[in-house]
């Protein structure tokens, strides 16, 4: 664990009502290119996005992208929380907890944000706190550019 990780593990970003609470955890499976298994039985989805099923158009590359990037490492997890409790973690309609994933040797790398970038997700409104503001300014660059979901033509395009 790096000195940065370990800071991370303990630290909590309260802003308004929704607190983020941070811990380290192994990326055991990725179900699709927001919902990850962590530490072989906890399931989270990525707060503020919503990237499409593997079977809808760039849900494929969603998916071999999240898989690539992080299954198999160990991860920065920050759960959505209303008080910084377990028992207020914030769910989305399908009952699963939302949470910021951080990667790379650092964990300074923000996975819904690189999903964003590439075209491979969506804003999901109900659930960007305000901290995660910034994921609008990464989406409307990615439509700007005509990548992934916002390509003009059929496939996926890379940025």
């Amino acid at each position: 664990m790096t000195a940065r990780t370990a800071i991370w593990a303990t630290a909590i970003v309260a802003t308004g009502t929704l607190c983020l609470a941070g811990h380290t955890l192994e990326v055991t499976a990725v179900e699709r290119g927001d919902v990850l298994v962590l530490g072989g039985s906890w399931t989270t989805r990525l707060v503020g996005i919503r990237a499409p099923a593997p079977d809808e158009r760039c849900g494929r590359e969603a998916l071999t992208f999240t898989r690539t990037a992080v299954e198999g490492t160990v991860v920065g997890v920050f759960t959505l929380t209303r008080d910084n409790t377990a028992a207020t973690i914030v769910r989305d309609p399908d009952g699963m907890p939302l949470a910021e994933i951080r990667y790379g040797e650092d964990e300074d790398v923000d996975l819904a944000a690189e999903l964003l970038r590439r075209g491979l997700a969506r804003i999901d409104d109900a659930f960007v706190p305000e901290q995660l503001d910034h994921y609008r300014e990464l989406e409307r660059e990615a439509r700007r550019s005509g990548v992934g979901l916002w390509a003009p033509s059929p496939g996926c395009p890379a940025p």
